[in-house]
Order: structure tokens, then sequence, then C-alpha cells
């Protein structure tokens, strides 16, 4: 007999327990360990598992890349695209960062732009892999690719001063980059700093920059499981749509930082299901160029605030769901004066803690459907909508306007006279 409530619960237990990497056998058990550690609940600090080396004590002299993989199953044939003299030996970290040579597993004679390192399976533990380059030679592109094997890659700490790119894996090949928990980047070229993080990164927790100069991201991150991303690491992209999306473990984003010379296009979806974030920065750039944000903060439940930067946004057409399911939302959203596109499904739909919105346009911007303020203006909620008082009228008899007008009289209110009016002056 078929039992779709028991059918949804073990799903979202099984859901649960790909996030947290816990074999919980209920779902209060998942629910409880997610937040215990994990989200909006958790400790503002990743954690690496004690029996993995660590990283944070190498050298930031010593040029080479560490790896550490769960090799535990199955020998590895591991590719790697190196220009170069490549030595990939097996190591061990002390406690005081002294690096042991327990083995060595490749050795180039030759420059060798594509090599495949057979790496035996080892006995119950997660090896430690150091690559670099022998005799003073130096490594010029580094990337793992073309082969599954690179799923077993753990954690890795990259410090390639010399190297002009870096890569993982192919974009075409989602699946390469699944186990990958944390990059640490200690060393990179300044004229050549782009990250080309291709791939779903799903399980990525902690991205890290340790050099004095910044490091940039070419594209999309969508990883389920990001929750740190520390040091200056800046955007080199002007489509932001998807950018984080899914990043559901992220705590904060401050994108103050980001290349401002781009042509900034569209932030569809960019923080969708970040459901542990609480507080995002935007830029300070050209948004004249960018025509969407459907979608761009929905489901952000943890979200207390967000202000609009200043700029044009008179290209935007599409604001569908951007604040939806917002629950803890809780600060005036003040919508820009050059925003005049409708406000579209679901903007505001069940952001219960929002006390009011502030719409600045100079025009009416017509309302799609009365669900994009659902459960604002009615069962006696003291939800305002500030708009411009020669404007109050039309907003009371315009379509989908009039109607929520009707459930409540005193939602539309005047700017003039309010703790608004100073966003009026100088006009």
């Amino acid at each position: 007999m078929d039992k779709p409530l028991t059918n949804a619960i073990n799903a979202l237990t099984t859901y649960a327990n790909e996030i947290t990497g816990v074999d919980d056998p209920d779902l209060s058990s998942a629910v409880r360990t997610l937040c215990d550690g994990y989200g909006s609940g958790g400790e503002d600090k990743w954690v690496r598992p004690a029996e993995w080396a660590n990283f944070d004590l190498l050298s930031p002299d010593d040029h080479a890349v560490y790896f550490t993989m769960d090799n535990r199953a199955a020998p590895t044939e591991l590719s790697v695209h190196c220009t170069g003299y490549p030595v990939l030996e097996r190591v061990s970290i002390a406690t005081d960062g002294t690096v042991t040579v327990l083995g060595t597993a490749y050795t180039a004679t030759v420059n060798e732009p594509d090599i495949t390192i057979y790496i035996p399976a080892s006995a119950g533990d997660y090896p430690v892999y150091r690559l670099h380059a022998g005799d003073g030679k130096s490594i010029t592109y580094f990337g793992f690719c073309g082969n599954y094997d690179w799923l077993k890659v753990l954690e890795m700490w990259f410090n390639l001063p010399q190297c002009t790119n870096f890569s993982i894996g192919y974009s075409y090949r989602d699946t390469l980059n699944r186990n990958m928990v944390a990059m640490t980047f200690a060393g990179f070229p300044q004229n050549h700093r782009d990250m080309s993080l291709s791939g779903k990164m799903e399980s990525l927790r902690c991205l890290r920059n340790l050099c004095d100069y910044p490091l940039y991201i070419s594209n999309h991150m969508y990883n389920y499981c990001l929750q740190f991303i520390e040091g200056d690491i800046r955007l080199k992209t002007g489509n932001m749509a998807n950018i984080f999306r899914e990043c559901r473990l992220l705590k904060s984003m401050d994108l103050s930082n980001a290349v401002a010379n781009q042509s900034w296009k569209s932030f569809t979806s960019a923080f969708l299901n970040c459901y542990s974030i609480k507080s995002i920065i935007l830029p300070s750039v050209d948004y004249s160029a960018v025509t969407s944000f459907d979608s761009a903060f929905s489901h952000c439940t943890v979200l207390e605030e967000f202000t609009f930067p200043e700029g044009d946004y008179s290209a935007v057409t599409n604001i569908n769901n951007m604040f939806n399911s917002d629950y803890n939302l809780r600060s005036p959203i003040i919508l820009p004066k050059t925003l005049s596109c409708t406000i579209g499904t679901g903007v505001f739909a069940d952001c219960r803690q929002l006390p009011c919105v502030v719409i600045l346009s100079e025009t009416m911007l017509p309302l799609s459907s009365t669900g994009s303020f659902q459960n604002l203006y009615t069962h006696g909620r003291n939800f305002h909508l500030y708009v411009r008082q020669s404007l109050i009228e039309e907003y009371q008899q315009a379509t989908n306007w009039s109607n929520i007008y009707a459930a409540n009289p005193n939602f539309f209110q005047p700017i003039e006279g309010s703790e608004f009016e100073y966003l009026l002056e100088g006009e």
C-alpha cells in the first residue's frame, strides 16, 4: 500500500542526511543534526575532521599543492594537467607543520603537460599528497582533469606562484568536484589569479585565500554545503544569476569588493535557497544593465535586512519572487527611485516580519497579483506600503492594488510626513 506521507518523510530525512553527512534514522534527528553545527543554528567556524591533515600549519614558502583523498576502496588513476616537472609524494604533516616524505608516487624526467598518476588504495586512512616541481623548476599550469577518481579528492592547499592557470575539472562534467570539502589558496601569481571552479562543488564548505592580494571567482558556486569564504575573494563576473544559489549553509556574503568595471546583467536566483544567510551586502557598481532580480533572495529564511546600493535600476523588468518567504526580514525594504517595473508575483509573499516597503518611484508601479503581498495585508497585520502622497489615490484605484486597499484601508501611507521623508530630500 502506498504511503505518500511516510515516503515524503523518508525523502526529507535522506535529503537532510545528504547535507550533514550524518546517517540519522528519522526526520526529527536529521533536523536536529542540521541545526546543531550546520546552518543558522550552528557554530560560525568550520571544523576539519580530526583524522585529516592540518593544512593550516603548512609553510607559505612551500611552493606545492597538497591534497588529501578518500582512497580506501580502490586504487586511483589521477589525471593531472601540469606544465612542468611534477613530483608527487605521499607525506605526513606534524603538529608543528613539519612535512615528512613517506614515499614517492611519481617523478617526471621531462616537461610533461599531461600525466596519469597511479595511486594505490590506502589502508583505511586519508592519505596526504604533495605535488611540486623539483630541481628549481616550476609548475605553470595545474588542474585535475579527465578522470572520475578526482571525486576522491577532499581537501586542497594550493601555493604555486609561477602557475599561470588553475582549473578544477571540466564544466561539462558536473560530477567531478562533488566531494571537495575545503580549498585554501596560499600563493598565486598576482597577474593571473582567476579561479575557474567549474562543476558543481556540492560538498565545498570552506574557500580561503591566505594571500595579501585578491583572488577572483569567474563563475557560479552552486554549493549546497558552502559555509565560509575567508580572505579577499572577489567576483569577476557581471552575471550574478545563480552565483550562490543553493549555498544552504552560507551565513553571510559581503560583495563590496567585487570588480567594479564588469557589465552587471542579472541577479536571477543569485541567492535562492540560501537558508542560513543572515547578511548580504551588494557592491556599489553600475546596475544600469541589470534586467532581472527574479527570485534573487527568495527563501533566504534568516535574512534580516537588505539594502539596495545606490544606482540606476531603470532596466530592471522582473522582480518576481525577489524576497519570497524571507520569514525573518524585519527591516524596511526601500525600492529605489529608478526601479519602475511591475511588482511581480510573490515579491514579498510570506515576509512575515517585514514592517513596511517604501516605493520611491515617481510613477505608480503596477501590481501583477495580490499574492505579491501574501499574508502581509490581512489578519490584522500592521504592514504599510509607503508611496508618494501624489500617487496614493492612483494606487488605491489601480488593478490588484484596489483589492488590497479594500481589504486594508490603512495599507497605503504617504512618504511625506513619515520617518522616510528624508529619502525625498534634495529632489
